[in-house]
């Protein structure tokens, strides 16, 4: 990519409705961004209070997840707010890690067959009695570019700024302990 050519960004936030569940089970799809044949996706975060109300045991993917959806198939998701017996509100940004993988599986769609590609929000209840989930004041945001890179350049693009994160990180505790 010529070093002048500036990748088109845009910024997409999605508001969610409120999802609650008693001991159902599954994924519901909340609220989703369309893709596109070459776009990346440069950050991904999200906010949300969420509660699991019931009696039984807890897991943190009893929540809301963000995830790749190609047609009707996840192809790679992430946790965004898993919940508990308290409410709680959630801030959650992907890292390096999850965009990297995230970019990976979206480079391996198969776009001759014109599929439906986009990052969803998804209300992932666990279907045992006694659990509820609930999520309200939920919110995402995705940026994505088109005009990315080849795959390398795209690599080499993400850990440079994750050892950027790391740099400003381990000043930012140096600094603490002076």
């Amino acid at each position: 990519m010529p070093a002048q050519q500036a990748l088109a960004q845009t910024t997409t936030n999605v508001s969610l409705p409120n999802y609650d569940t008693w001991g159902g089970g599954g994924f519901a799809e909340l609220g989703s961004v369309a893709l596109h044949k070459g776009e990346a996706v440069l950050n991904l975060s999200s906010i949300a209070t969420v509660v699991d109300q019931g009696w039984g045991y807890q897991d943190p993917s009893n929540g809301l997840l963000l995830g790749l959806a190609v047609d009707s198939n996840y192809v790679w998701a992430v946790i965004a707010a898993g919940s508990d017996h308290s409410v709680q509100t959630i801030h959650f940004t992907a890292g390096t890690q999850d965009l990297t993988a995230l970019n990976t599986a979206l480079q391996a769609v198969d776009w001759a067959s014109n599929p439906n590609v986009r990052i969803a929000a998804i209300g992932n209840s666990w279907g045992y009695p006694g659990w509820e989930l609930h999520v309200s004041d939920a919110s995402f945001s995705v940026t994505t570019a088109s005009g990315v890179p080849e795959p390398a350049s795209w690599g080499m693009l993400l850990v440079g700024f994750g050892l950027l994160g790391a740099t400003i990180r381990s000043r930012k505790t140096s600094v603490r302990y002076a």
